[in-house]
This record gives C-alpha cells, sequence and structure tokens, in this order.
C-alpha cells in the first residue's frame, strides 16, 4: 500500500499495527477476521462457503439447507418474543447478541419490529428508558448494524414528535416545519407529508422544507407540482425554494424549467447569490450546457468554496479534466481557503479521468497542506480510483484501515470494480462482507451474480441470484426523463403503459434492424445469463433511457439536442446502442446517469465508456 495513503487515518482509540516503513495504521477487521462481526458466523452461508474460487465443492442451495436456515431463525424468534413479554428488553437484546456469537442467524428486521412492538406495548418511549434501550445496544455492539441504527434514529424520530403533539406545540408552524425537516432528514418521507398536511398557515419555509425533501428523496417532477401548488397558494418563492427546484431540473435534466427558473431568480434579484448561482452551474452542467455554466461563474461578483466547487465539478462531470484541473489551480491562486467539499470534488475529477498519482497527491495535499482530516467520502472516492486502475489490493487495503464504520459504499464501490477487472477472489471478500451488514443489498448481489457469469461459472452466479431471493432483495428499477415542449415524461424499464407505448417500440425495433443491417457491433454476453440472443436484445429495447430517447426521436424536430436523465449508470449495451442512433438520427444526445453526463455525438461519447456497467443497471 502506497505511503501517501496511509498516515492520515490515525485516530485516537484505535488499536494499531506496524506497517511497512514504521508507519502505525489502524487495525480494523478484515471481512474474513474474528472481529469483522463474526462475518462466518453470523450467516449460515453453509452453501455458499464452497464458492471459493480454489477449492470448489458445491454451491446449489439444497432443500435442507433451506429448512435449516429458516428454523434456526424462527427458533431465535420464539425464544425472544417469550423474554419481550415479559418486558426485560436488555435480557432480549443480551440473548440476540449471544445467538450471533452462537452462529445462529437471526433476520434483523423480525428482531427490530418485536423490540419496537414491545417498545410501544411497554410505553418505553419515554427519554431514560429510551436511553437505556440504547445503552443496552451499544454494549452488545448491534449500533453499528445497519438496521439497528436505522430503527433507533426513527424511535427518537417518533418519540420526539410525540412529545410536541403532547405539549401542544405541533400546531405551531415553526414547529411542524422543524419537524418535517427532521423526518425528511430520517428519510420518513411519508411521516413529512403527514405533517405539513396538517399545517394551517403554511408559509414559504413548509413549502421549501417539503421541496428540499422532495428534491433528495423523490423525482424532480414532484417538486415541480410542488411549485405549482405554493403559487396556487399566494405564497412567493425564496432563495430557498429556487435552489431546490433547480435542484430538481438538474436531476431529471429539464433545461427549459431550469432557464424558466433562472430568469425567475433573475426578476426575484438571486441571480448574483453564490448559492443560487451554485445551483444554476450544477443545472447547466447536468444539462450539457458548459458555456452557459461558464456564464453564470463569470458574471459573479464574489466567489466563495462553493461556487469554485461548482465549476471543478462541472467540468469533471462533462469529462473535460484539463478545464477542472484549471479551475482548482485558479482557486488557489485566488487565496480563498479550500474546503473538504472542493477537495472532494477535485478527487473526483482524477477518479473520472483515472488519474492515481494526482488523486494520491491530492489526499496528501488535503491532510498536511490545508490540516483537513479525510471523510468517508474522500476515502470511498480514493477507493474507487484505484479500483477503477485495477488496484484491486491496495483498494482493499485501504479500505481495512479506513477509521469509518459500517462503510458499505466503500466496499460496494469495490465490488464494481473487480466486477470490472474480472476479480472473483477479492469480489468475493466485498460481497461476504457487505451482506453480514446488510444482507438485502441488492447491488451486491448482482454485482457478485455477475462476477460468475461473466467468468463462465453459471451455477454459482445462479446460487448468488436465488440468496438474493431469499433475503428478500430485489434491484432498484430504473427510471428515465425527458423533457420536451415544456413538459416532462418519465419511463421505467420495461414500460409498455408509457404514453405511445406501440410507436416507441416500432421505432427501437426498427433502429435495432438497422443496426444489424449495418452489423453494428452491439455487446453481449455479461448479461445474457444463459438466455438466448434474440430474448436478450429484446429485453434491451425496454431499458428506460431507450424508451425515452425514442419517445424523444419521434416529438421533436431532426436534428435538435436530446437530453435524457436516468437514476441509475447506463449499461454498456445500451451505450453502444446510443452511440449508433447518435450517428444513424444525426443528433446530439445527452444522457446524464447516476455517474456522470454522457455526451454521444456522430456515434463516439467523451467519456470512453467511463463509469458504464457491464452487467445490467446498477
Amino acid at each position: 500500500m502506497a505511503s501517501v495513503i496511509q498516515n492520515p487515518f490515525l485516530l485516537r482509540g484505535h488499536k494499531t499495527r506496524e506497517a511497512d516503513g514504521g508507519d502505525r495504521l489502524p487495525h480494523f477487521a478484515s471481512p474474513h477476521s474474528k472481529d469483522a462481526m463474526h462475518a462466518e458466523n453470523s450467516w449460515n452461508w453453509s452453501s455458499l462457503q464452497a464458492l471459493e474460487s480454489n477449492h470448489v465443492t458445491s454451491v446449489v442451495l439444497s432443500d435442507r439447507h433451506r429448512v435449516a436456515w429458516k428454523n434456526s431463525a424462527s427458533i431465535s424468534v420464539e425464544e425472544l418474543r417469550k423474554t419481550c413479554i415479559h418486558g426485560n428488553l436488555g435480557q432480549a437484546i443480551q440473548q440476540v447478541s449471544h445467538l450471533a456469537q452462537e452462529g445462529v442467524y437471526i433476520p434483523e428486521d423480525s428482531i427490530l419490529q418485536l423490540i419496537l412492538r414491545c417498545i410501544n406495548e411497554r410505553d418505553l418511549a419515554s427519554g431514560c428508558k429510551s436511553l437505556r434501550i440504547q445503552l443496552d445496544i451499544v454494549q452488545c455492539g448491534l449500533d453499528t448494524e445497519v438496521f439497528v441504527g436505522s430503527t433507533l434514529i426513527d424511535m427518537y424520530a417518533k418519540h420526539i414528535h410525540a412529545t410536541l403533539v403532547e405539549g401542544g406545540f405541533d400546531l405551531d408552524t415553526c414547529v411542524s416545519n422543524a419537524l418535517m425537516d427532521m423526518y425528511l432528514g430520517c428519510n420518513h418521507l411519508q411521516d413529512a407529508y403527514k405533517v405539513f398536511n396538517k399545517i394551517s398557515n403554511r408559509d414559504v419555509i413548509s413549502w421549501s422544507t417539503l421541496m428540499a425533501g422532495s428534491a433528495e428523496l423523490e423525482d424532480g417532477e414532484v417538486v415541480l407540482q410542488h411549485y405549482m401548488a405554493m403559487l396556487d397558494e399566494g405564497i412567493k418563492p425564496s432563495v430557498v425554494t429556487f435552489i431546490s427546484l433547480l435542484r430538481a431540473c438538474s436531476s431529471i435534466a429539464a433545461l427549459e424549467h431550469g432557464q424558466y427558473f433562472h430568469a425567475q431568480s433573475v426578476l426575484s434579484g438571486f441571480d448574483l447569490d453564490v448559492y443560487i448561482s451554485s445551483a444554476l452551474i450544477h443545472m447547466y452542467s447536468s444539462c450539457g450546457c458548459l458555456k452557459e455554466a461558464h456564464i453564470v461563474f463569470h458574471r459573479l461578483n464574489e466567489y466563495d468554496a462553493g461556487v469554485w466547487s461548482a465549476m471543478i465539478t462541472c467540468y469533471a462531470q462533462n469529462n473535460n479534466y484539463q478545464e477542472a484541473f484549471l479551475y482548482f489551480e485558479s482557486m488557489q491562486r485566488s487565496g480563498l481557503k479550500l474546503d473538504s467539499v472542493t477537495f472532494l470534488c477535485i478527487l473526483s475529477a482524477c477518479n473520472r479521468a483515472g488519474l492515481v498519482q494526482e488523486g494520491r497527491l491530492h489526499l496528501m495535499a488535503m491532510r498536511d497542506r490545508h490540516h483537513l482530516f479525510p471523510s468517508l467520502e474522500h476515502l470511498n472516492c480514493m477507493v474507487d480510483l484505484l479500483g477503477n486502475a485495477n488496484l484491486l489490493n491496495e483498494a482493499r487495503d485501504l479500505l481495512e484501515t479506513i477509521p469509518f464504520w459500517p462503510n458499505i459504499v466503500g466496499w460496494i464501490s469495490l465490488l464494481s470494480s473487480c466486477k470490472r477487472h474480472i476479480n472473483v477472489d477479492i469480489g468475493r471478500q466485498c460481497f461476504d462482507y457487505i451482506v453480514t451488514l446488510d444482507k438485502r443489498n441488492v447491488a451486491s448481489y448482482v454485482l457478485m451474480s455477475n462476477i460468475y457469469f461473466s467468468c463462465g461459472m453459471t451455477k454459482y452466479g445462479q446460487a448468488i441470484d436465488e440468496l438474493r431471493m431469499i433475503a428478500n432483495g430485489w434491484k432498484k428499477p430504473g427510471k428515465a426523463f425527458i423533457e420536451v415542449n415544456k413538459e416532462i415524461y418519465s419511463f421505467v424499464v420495461g414500460d409498455r403503459d408509457c404514453p405511445e407505448s406501440e410507436a416507441i417500440y416500432n421505432n427501437l425495433k426498427r433502429l435495432k434492424t438497422q443496426m444489424k443491417m449495418e452489423e453494428s457491433k452491439v455487446l453481449v454476453g455479461s448479461e445474457l445469463k444463459g438466455i438466448s440472443v434474440e430474448a436478450e436484445e429484446d429485453g434491451l429495447c425496454g431499458h428506460c433511457e431507450k424508451l425515452a430517447l425514442s419517445f424523444g426521436l419521434l416529438h421533436t424536430p431532426r436534428g435538435t439536442t436530446i437530453r435524457i436523465s436516468k437514476n441509475l449508470r447506463m449499461c454498456a449495451v445500451c451505450h453502444m446502442d446510443t452511440q449508433f442512433i447518435s450517428k444513424a438520427e444525426k443528433r446530439e444526445i445527452i444522457i446524464v446517469d447516476s455517474c456522470l453526463v454522457h455526451h454521444f455525438q456522430d456515434g463516439l461519447c467523451q467519456c470512453n465508456m467511463y463509469g458504464v456497467t457491464y452487467g445490467g443497471e446498477i
């Protein structure tokens, strides 16, 4: 492991080990160590232990294994239920810890539902008793479980709300606005809506809070609907309102709507506000309009770190890394103090450009020259950079020394890199670690099964898929948006109920036939999973961005630019098909996915296939 990323992670209270060159690193349990939450014992993975690459014996789950797996869970739940009925929650939590140490699998959702039921029945929502429950959970080391930690947060949120209701404070608009913000921060959108609907005198803060939460947790088109409803109530937008609206336009690549809100912000006198300007830059960037983002930036009279960071991200997101680095250098020359957000932007630029050494140097400078401690986001970005460069062992070593836990995002990133570079061993280590933290993490199952399928290890991949179904984990459906004539249209994967469905699919079939006639290279293989090429190609026509693209081709004048956004990464097949369509239809096509902005023109894309997935949408 390179020395440049060794030292930033020394934290008080962590045990250390000697590293090469005398550096001391904090020791964090590897995915297969005894300290890693008893990783091998907390799951009854007897059918999957054989999947280790060098000693395969059996992989298909037998009926006997399934019965044993379910029986062990039901026995544990039954014993815990008896304990909880008597009201001794501390003993119940101790039992959870003991059973986990004994290697008995316990479904976290069942246990948490049981504990919450007891809390409600025994009226344990008072402050001291809630605190006692948390102390018991922490003592058992269960607070770091994803589901347990989330449940604790939910419990405190409900307790705060109940206390305010008892005191009659919930009728106050300011208090209700704060409650909405709390629920939205806990990702409880429906609870926030319930609070919002009970507010008798809504103000601009009420609406702006709801819009900000909807922009984060829902689709951008919902935010636009809230805006129209707010205007119907005669409430004028504030700076915060415009920021949420511009964020919504960014998420769905709605350029015409974004330009309208830009004009409204100018009329309201907000256009030179640095926060509005940052949101405008991000909106134009997400729509692939770099010239407009450049104009917004250079009209400002004052600059802060946020607006500089927005420009760095703007160019990096659109694959113009040279400009991103130039803006970073200009920011340094301006004398403005760099902050952690700026470093995250430049590390992301290094990641997308594949500049490993530069990324290491920036991470070192962040700590040594600017005295900023790298956050989890910075370190995960470095993990992604190392993984993309096929430095998988170094990326794993870095993950094992990161002093933030749990870190599902980092391990998912490494697992994705293992899929890109087809590394079964490290990929399996990542997968085992992730499912000990969150057994329903769908991305881990999809990536791991695709690694096996890519290696031709079909029955191993099928076993992972079967485990995903047992764990009740399902893939997040792809959803795409397109703006046509100032209207927003959305499409989901395989959508047959979308507007003009027959015409859309017929248009896609026409394009597919044209590709075959011109002998266009269509990537197949890693996505086939044992089905025929014909079935695969027919299924690919239903990917959400392809439906949106076909709709856009049918309803926009020839030669105009088509802009589409989607909530997942593009798959390699859709990327290659879109390259062909851009040339065949003589269109510039801009697709914004969860990774970056793809610019398709004349059969090429500036991204050079960076960030696309080779095993379906993730």
